[in-house]
């Protein structure tokens, strides 16, 4: 109950903030490139200190990290008052404050494996799911209107006001030590702690690749990461610049309904399918994501073809005077968020239950790693690409990539037999 109730908070306030910082520095710079910037920033710490914090969560008590994390993103987001004017200045607090957010992710993750006895860890990461999809919903919905009619600073206001008392529920939580053979010695001194990072790293990865049920789990999960990111990056542009609707209503027709798909598709996921095998649960999820990620883009493409009037319009206007415009991008989101959900709940059950207790500080680490890394390119070509050849063609790329992947799982026999050892020699070396 003490971690759900932190993740609702945590949830809540972050998603207002994303969405919010995402707009606002696209109207800023009127740039989908810079706005994908703003998520390689949210990503650049994962890639400087992903492992060393996966190698810190397995060695100190999960407990006190949470708990200093909370402060620290809490103060973060205060930070954001004073320069929301200057786009070099958020993009630099969104990167302390991502920097806070990377050693709490692990600690957490690790976490709830350890309090939750494994017979319930489906049902756990269903609600876990649950609480980031209420949350997306919730605070996309609010985070439009607020900045719309109040501005940002009460997002700034209420995610920092969020943090804090994060801080105070979570004090609640029992200690969450280390391992004995893992807990880390003062003697170290954190150069020995840093020097060790790179050992204990090559350890996680060797164990990472030495079971195909756990990096396949992470790379899914890092794919669909990053497929998700690219849209982020992508919708004030599509809203503004092809809907000719205001960026700030695209909490209201793109994000809620792909929470409210996400949220249904959990409950169906858990009470109907959990005995359906993963690889079809995430096959049948990437095909529905990008098929309607590409029948979302190509909606305007439509609308105009057959002259229907809300599609000809070259002024900017709230989504209330787009309502068949509005009414499809809902559709096809929430398809997508139906999709997402089949794709995210089974992969991350099998990664926690295949993940040893010693390893999932690296393990979980060395996902959010490759999820980073993996969201910084595709954001950025999005980006670049919806500014040469516009936001429609970048989008619809993005769906035929994630078609492509379901295929990929349809052959997932042949995939492993070519990969899987390549892998491992390459985890060795």
């Amino acid at each position: 109950m003490t971690l759900w109730i932190n993740q609702i908070l945590l949830q809540l306030s972050y998603n207002m903030l994303n969405v919010s910082l995402i707009i606002l520095v696209f109207r800023l710079t009127n740039s989908n490139i810079i706005a994908a910037t703003f998520i390689l920033m949210t990503m650049l710490p994962v890639i400087i200190f992903g492992i060393f914090a996966g190698v810190v969560a397995d060695r100190f008590d999960k407990r006190k990290i949470l708990l200093a994390t909370d402060i620290g993103i809490g103060i973060a987001m205060l930070l954001f008052l004073p320069v929301q004017d200057k786009v070099a200045l958020i993009l630099a607090v969104a990167f302390l404050l991502n920097i806070f957010f990377q050693f709490f992710m692990p600690a957490e993750a690790a976490a709830l494996p350890t309090i939750v006895p494994r017979g319930d860890l489906f049902a756990a990461n269903a609600l876990f799911q649950f609480t980031p999809t209420a949350a997306l919903i919730i605070g996309a919905s609010l985070a439009g209107p607020i900045v719309a009619n109040f501005g940002y600073n009460p997002i700034f206001i209420f995610g920092s006001a969020a943090m804090l008392a994060t801080f105070f529920v979570r004090r609640a939580l029992p200690a969450l030590p280390p391992e004995a053979h893992m807990a880390y010695h003062r003697k170290e001194g954190i150069i020995g702690l840093i020097v060790l990072s790179k050992k204990h790293a090559a350890m996680g990865l060797r164990f990472i690749f030495s079971d195909n049920r756990i990096w396949i789990s992470i790379v899914i999960l890092s794919f669909v990461q990053a497929a998700f990111s690219t849209v982020a990056a992508l919708a004030p542009g599509f809203m503004e610049q092809v809907l000719k609707i205001e960026a700030t209503d695209a909490s209201i027709i793109i994000l809620m309904p792909l929470g409210i798909g996400a949220l249904f598709s959990a409950y169906l996921t858990v009470k109907f399918w959990n005995k359906i095998p993963i690889r079809t649960l995430v096959v049948r999820g990437l095909l529905i994501c990008g098929a309607a990620l590409i029948l979302m883009a190509l909606t305007p493409v439509i609308g105009r073809n057959l002259a229907h009037g809300e599609f000809l319009v070259s002024h900017i206007r709230p989504f209330s005077k787009a309502f068949t415009v509005s009414f499809w991008v809902s559709i096809f989101s929430l398809i997508m968020g139906f999709g997402a959900a089949q794709i995210i709940i089974p992969a991350q059950t099998s990664l926690q239950k295949h993940t040893r207790s010693a390893y999932r500080g690296r393990v979980f680490a060395s996902w959010v790693f490759l999820t980073s890394v993996s969201v910084v390119f595709p954001s950025l070509i999005a980006g670049a690409v919806a500014d040469i050849f516009g936001v429609t063609q970048a989008m619809t790329a993005a769906g035929i990539v994630i078609v492509l992947a379901s295929f990929i799982g349809f052959r997932g026999e042949w995939f492993l037999a070519h990969f899987s050892p390549k892998f491992l020699r390459l985890a060795e070396g």
